[in-house]
């Protein structure tokens, strides 16, 4: 009796633990300043069709000064939505989209060791990346996000705002690709910038890419230069991320540093906040116009 009474309670465990794994597709968390204490933060998460049961718990967040080191475990994150993004025509497959929210006051004792620091970030760590990704030495890694906001001089701010806040997104072998970030500031109407970065496990730890890929050079394609990678293209201007796939079933996240700029009293554009927001891109055989194989000797 008391040998099944131990089998019961680690089946038990083995069956919590399995329900608490978490596949994390992308994410990024905006940040809203309403005062000089009152911070509103929003976590968005592209998650895995599997991970049905996800909670707040499911995943951490602190609040920290990077020039000392100094930290504080964030918590009372409510879910604020939830809903299906279909991948597939027959809509069988989709992934979950979810946001929680959390606000903080800075004016609280709590936060006391950081409050006066002038560059404060805002992090979010949430289970392991996909095991199909191929693009990097080892899949299964720990998911990373962050964005960092300035806090001395800037009394009142938003971070850009998503128009999709999906990280998440199929493309077509042998298809141009396009993906927009879709980002856009009314809020405050700062200007923006976009440029590729290596995905984190950490905020001190990239992830480590199989050869020849890299965080500028995240998934094969069409190479028109010769020199053995392809040709992928952000615009740093627009947040435009174009390029041909040109390997099937290639599956690897993308990580990209949105920066946020505003003019300072003399009339510089300083940075007022940085987002490392991270996006998985697949690659499947579409139907339609693939390229065909030509097989010589050809007159033309």
């Amino acid at each position: 009796m008391f040998k099944m009474k131990n089998s019961l309670i680690l089946l038990a465990l083995l069956s919590s633990a399995t329900t608490n794994a978490v596949t994390t597709y992308g994410g990024h968390v905006d940040i809203s300043k309403e005062s000089t204490t009152i911070l509103e933060i929003t976590y968005r998460l592209t998650l895995s069709q599997a991970d049905t049961n996800f909670t707040a718990s499911n995943f951490s967040s602190t609040l920290s000064c990077p020039s000392t080191g100094q930290g504080i475990n964030l918590n009372g994150f409510v879910q604020t939505s939830e809903r299906k993004e279909y991948v597939n025509c027959a809509q069988t497959i989709f992934n979950w989209v979810v946001s929680y929210q959390t606000t903080i006051d800075l004016s609280d004792t709590t936060y006391n060791a950081i409050v006066n620091c002038c560059n404060l970030r805002v992090d979010a760590t949430c289970g392991t990346r996909h095991p199909n990704i191929n693009t990097l030495s080892t899949s299964a890694t720990s998911f990373y996000i962050f964005t960092d906001f300035e806090n001395c001089t800037t009394l009142k701010n938003r971070t850009a705002a998503h128009s999709n806040f999906s990280n998440y997104t199929r493309n077509c072998l042998n298809q141009p690709f396009f993906y927009n970030n879709g980002m856009y500031d009314t809020a405050n109407f700062d200007s923006l910038s976009y440029r590729l970065v290596s995905p984190l496990t950490s905020h001190s730890t990239s992830v480590n890419h199989k050869a020849p890929y890299s965080g500028i050079y995240p998934l094969q394609a069409f190479d028109t230069d010769g020199d053995g990678k392809g040709d992928i293209t952000l615009d740093y201007l627009t947040g435009d991320f174009i390029y041909t796939p040109t390997l099937i079933d290639q599956m690897g996240p993308a990580a990209i540093l949105i920066t946020e700029w505003r003019k300072d009293s003399t009339g510089s554009y300083a940075v007022v906040s940085e987002m490392h927001k991270e996006v998985l891109i697949e690659t499947k055989l579409c139907p339609e116009n693939n390229p065909p194989s030509i097989n010589g000797p050809y007159t033309y």
